[in-house]
């Protein structure tokens, strides 16, 4: 890794801290002091899980992405059909031997905020009805298993990113910045937590006039809404490993990256307009966050209208898929980690 893409490399490291503070601003006091601890020993966990075994499952393979950079060479191990169908990487555990080099580290360093946000998502979403071990475990599965083979084989020269060499589909699946691999991934497993660990809201008395979910901090969810949209387009910006040499045009992904952080909070306002009357703190906070998702993966191909309405689009769906976790399927997410997924 170049010394000047470390800056906005470690930018990434908002991502998380924006999560965090986003779903403490739809939380009541006692429940966020809750999910604080939860969270804070979850991430400690899930550094170490993701060190441990997580980055070799992840990236054991990576040699095959940049058999010329010299520190890598060592992660040359993966299993699988063959090098275009690998499933899992076999080298780098323990950040020791082969994965002891500046580059691996280097690696290392800049995939482990995107392995925090997956977990967050899963871990703050289920802090409210599981037991305290129940989410720390489920934030270490994610760090060591679900999100390094979801890693591997999008960025980690899995089968996935490989579809274009194995059956002539194009670049293969392309994901910039983790729409899918982060984000998806983590809405689904938050999604999966909530219905395994069981429990309803009550359902919604008849000529209950409907109101969006409340907001206890909205200060603190709109800061940490631009702290993402910031950590993301920085992440974004440093070219991370996966699409080392591509001829990027990085002022598109920036300017991609606001138009849908803008669209969807004005999407999203408009919808709170037309249902309740007015505008909404935390609906906004949450609405830009998701302007940011649906971009990410796409930004760096993507003309500017495409990232407006992309934007827009996530600006409407986002407050629909939180009234359909919330009120039809009664699933306790005060965080909207499912919808934004």
């Amino acid at each position: 890794m170049a010394i000047d893409s470390w800056l906005p490399a470690l930018l990434g490291y908002l991502i998380p801290i924006g999560l965090f503070l986003i779903a403490w601003g739809g939380m009541a006091p006692e429940r966020a002091r809750r999910a604080a601890t939860l969270g804070a020993l979850s991430l400690g966990l899930a550094t170490l899980g993701y060190a441990a075994v997580g980055f070799a499952f992840h990236l054991g393979g990576a040699s095959v992405l940049a058999p010329e950079v010299a520190g890598l060479q060592g992660l040359d191990a993966s299993w699988g059909i063959d090098a275009n169908w690998g499933l899992i990487g076999l080298k780098g555990f323990f950040l020791g031997g082969e994965s002891d080099t500046p580059e691996a580290l280097a690696l290392f360093v800049t995939y482990l905020p995107m392995c925090a946000a997956a977990v967050l998502l899963v871990v703050l979403s289920a802090s409210e009805r599981g037991r305290g071990w129940q989410v720390v475990v489920g934030g270490l599965v994610m760090a060591t298993v679900l999100f390094p083979l979801a890693a591997c084989w999008a960025w980690g020269a899995g089968w996935l990113s490989r579809l274009g060499h194995s059956m002539s589909l194009g670049h293969g699946y392309v994901d910039h910045a983790g729409s899918g691999v982060v984000y998806f991934l983590g809405g689904m497993a938050a999604l999966g937590a909530l219905v395994g660990l069981g429990g309803r809201t009550p359902r919604t008395p008849e000529g209950h006039v409907e109101e969006m979910p409340p907001v206890h901090f909205p200060l603190l969810a709109n800061l940490g809404a631009l702290l993402f949209g910031l950590g993301t387009m920085g992440w974004s910006l440093a070219v991370p490993f996966h699409v080392a040499g591509a001829q990027l045009n990085l002022p598109r992904i920036a300017a991609n990256g606001l138009l849908a952080g803008g669209g969807a909070v004005l999407a999203s306002q408009f919808y709170c307009w037309l249902t309740i009357g007015h505008a909404d703190a935390l609906m906004a906070a949450r609405g830009m966050a998701a302007g940011f998702v649906i971009v990410a993966g796409g930004a760096p191909f993507m003309p500017a209208w495409a990232a407006l309405i992309a934007g827009v689009v996530a600006g409407i769906v986002l407050p629909l898929g939180i009234y359909l976790v919330d009120r039809v399927a009664r699933l306790p997410d005060q965080t909207g980690a499912v919808a934004l997924g």
